[in-house]
Order: C-alpha cells, then sequence, then structure tokens
C-alpha cells in the first residue's frame, strides 16, 4: 500500500484528542506560513473523515469489516453505521447472507435512522425465509425508501415469491430510474427472455451493445451472459 494509506491507518489510532496534538502547518489570511494544532472540533471531524476513508476502502477491498481493524475500535459507532451498512449491502449482492445480516444489524443497531440499511436487512431476511420479519421491515423501510430502492425491493420480494410479471414491472422501473445499472438491466432481460419476449429483451439489450461498441470495459461480463440469453453464443 501507499505511504498515504498507512498514514491514515497511524492517524485514525491516534482519536481526535491525539490528532488535536498533532502539529500542523497551513497559511493564513496573509499567506503567509504558518504553524499551530487543529481545534477539538476540526480534530473530531477530520477524525471522522479518516475513519471513512479507511472503512470505505475496506469495502473496495473486500474485508467488508468482517475483522474489524485495531483502528476501528475507538471510533464511535454512529460514525461508521452508514459504511457498515454499504458493506451490508455489498455482501447482499454477493450472496452472502449471514454476514450481510450481520452488518445491517450492527448499523441499525448504531444509527435506526438508516432507512436504506433497514431496507436490506428485509430483503436479506426474506431470502433467508425469515418471512414475517422480512415483511416488517419491508413496511418500515417503505415509507422512507427512494424510487429506485422502493421498486428494488418489490421486485426482489416478488421474485421471491414467484411472481415474476410483478417483479418485472418493478425491475423495469428501475432501469427506467437508473438506466447505467447494467445488473438491474440484465435481470429485466433476463426475465423477458423467459417469458420469450426476445423483442422487447433485444430493446434492452441495446445499451449493452453500444457500450461495448465504445469498448467500456466494465460491462464486458454482463454483456456476455445477455448475448448468450439472447442466443449468441460468441458472447
Amino acid at each position: 500500500r501507499p505511504d498515504g494509506a498507512y498514514n491514515l491507518v497511524f492517524e485514525a489510532g491516534l482519536s481526535a484528542a491525539g490528532l488535536g496534538q498533532i502539529a500542523v502547518a497551513g497559511f493564513n489570511a496573509d499567506g503567509q506560513s504558518v504553524k499551530g494544532a487543529l481545534t477539538p472540533v476540526l480534530a473530531r471531524e477530520l477524525h471522522l473523515r479518516i475513519i471513512r476513508t479507511l472503512a470505505e476502502q475496506q469495502i473496495i477491498d473486500g474485508f467488508f469489516f468482517l475483522t474489524p481493524p485495531a483502528w476501528a475500535a475507538g471510533a464511535p459507532p454512529k460514525a461508521l453505521a452508514a459504511v457498515q451498512a454499504e458493506a451490508g449491502k455489498a455482501l447482499w449482492r454477493a450472496g452472502r447472507l449471514s454476514e450481510a445480516s450481520t452488518m445491517l444489524t450492527a448499523a441499525l443497531g448504531a444509527d435506526p435512522s438508516l432507512n436504506p440499511a433497514r431496507l436490506y436487512l428485509a430483503l436479506v431476511k426474506k431470502r433467508q425465509g425469515q418471512t414475517a420479519e422480512a415483511h416488517a421491515l419491508l413496511t418500515q423501510a417503505l415509507a422512507g425508501a427512494s424510487p429506485f430502492d422502493r421498486d428494488y425491493a418489490l421486485g426482489e420480494f416478488a421474485f421471491l415469491d414467484g411472481d415474476m410479471a410483478k417483479a418485472l414491472t418493478h425491475f423495469q422501473g428501475c432501469v427506467a430510474l437508473a438506466p447505467g445499472d447494467d445488473v438491474m438491466r440484465m435481470r429485466v432481460i433476463s426475465l423477458l427472455t423467459a417469458e420469450n419476449r426476445f423483442a422487447e429483451a433485444r430493446q434492452y439489450a441495446v445499451w449493452y451493445e453500444n457500450k461495448v461498441a465504445k469498448k467500456d470495459r466494465a460491462v464486458y461480463g454482463t454483456a456476455a451472459v445477455v448475448r448468450l440469453d439472447l442466443g449468441n453464443p460468441a458472447g
């Protein structure tokens, strides 16, 4: 890792009070170089930013805070709750349901206002077969959900209940709201091809072909799956 990453870990371990004791350099209103220390408010804010940066990097690296690092021990739980919620969502997408449940539950315990965590925990519970708890969480979450999250959650619930027509309608709503979501677009195409609605599926697939033509490597994997679904084994 670059030295900057090590510096962040060191600074995170200092706590906000420790950061306030580090000498810092800057410029005054006249453009002259000055040295001093951070005020308690600035030290606290900087410490929270460092913690969030490191936590987000853990998500990117795939660690998902399953084994919290030493520097996180002194972090206020609420400061990491939003990051834990994002980790839970990533674990849900990866199919790691038990770990997702742990992460989302911890996020909600630290900050009950995190509605997205509640919504994704409802999805996890539904997939785990805990239907009553899943529906209770979903009912709470839908009231404050974004239009995309609302359609996505209702689509997943319908899919798990075997109502593919309803799932398709909600997933199409997701694509309308977020045309660049290639995974959701692939879900729509898969449901359409399962019903032999190939003409409609190809309309959604044009987006992939345009991306591939522009050599957008980020969609190559899903584009290959879509081509197979539509009967193009060349991928």
